[in-house]
Parts: C-alpha cells; structure tokens; sequence
C-alpha cells in the first residue's frame, strides 16, 4: 500500500512462492535468508534505486487503493449475498 520496492528473505511455509512472485512482477527483490548484511543492504539499494520496480509498486500501490480496503470488501460481499451467489 504504501508503493515502496520490497525485498524479501523468505524463511518457510508460503513465503518462497510469495517471494518469488514479487520478483516476477517486479516489484522488488528476493535473497536467501542466510545473506549477509552487506549483501541485504546492497538489495534494498539496488530496489530503491530501480525506476522500474518504483514505478510497479506505485502502480500496484495505487491500484490496492481503488479496493477501499475493508469497506470495499464489504460492499463486495454484501453484491454477492444480495445476488445470491
């Protein structure tokens, strides 16, 4: 929400495919999560400094914006109920 660069050390469970999917799309970048300080730091630079990625998430970012967050998902369900889905 916030449309910054993200960089991940997934650890278990879903977190590698989420990791993964962010370097697919993206919007930021995915290290192991044995690196190094100096390589983490040397990640979140390159992210920060990469007009792609920027741009991707403040795409994305202003996207997640348009949903209304709980209110809209409300709304959403309450179209589904009254349409009988």
């Amino acid at each position: 929400m916030a449309g910054v660069p993200v960089v991940r050390l997934p650890l278990g469970r879903d977190q590698p495919v989420n990791a993964r999917r962010v370097v697919e799309l993206g919007l930021g970048r995915s290290l192991s999560p044995d690196s190094t300080p100096t390589e983490l730091r040397a990640a979140i630079d390159e992210a920060l400094a990469d007009r792609a990625i920027r741009r991707r998430t403040q795409q994305l970012a202003e996207t997640m914006r348009g949903y209304r967050g709980a209110a809209g998902a409300a709304e959403a369900l309450e179209r589904l109920v009254d349409a009988g889905a």
